[in-house]
């Protein structure tokens, strides 16, 4: 199984757990859908976060490990970053929301 060129067994195995985590969220109780619901920030404006992680986790590599670091080390900037990205991908989601639904803002 292989990523690059993209397999169909890669395909299918992501999008197995996908479709296994969906269910999974589908049939959790109330009071485990409310401790997930700051994932849904992320879901409700998913381009922004993507194009503003990878300037933000760049940066912060080449400000904060400019030698680099191992991935145990770098769960705390992975976290920070989340921080930081929480309250600008909640405002984004909310400007997103108040344009009016023919408006082609709605699609940015």
């Amino acid at each position: 199984m292989v990523k690059y060129p993209p397999s169909i067994a890669f395909s299918l195995l992501t999008m197995g757990a996908n479709m296994i985590l969906l269910g999974l969220f589908g049939l959790a109780s109330a009071r485990v859908q409310r401790l997930l619901q700051p994932l849904a920030v992320f879901g409700r404006a998913p381009l922004f976060f993507y194009v503003v992680h990878l300037f933000l986790y760049a940066g912060l590599g080449l400000w904060l490990t400019p030698a680099g670091t191992s991935i145990a080390g770098m769960y705390p900037y992975w976290l920070a970053g989340l921080l930081l990205l929480f309250p600008l991908t909640w405002w984004y989601g909310r400007w997103k929301q108040r344009q009016p639904p023919n408006s082609v803002l709605r699609f940015l």
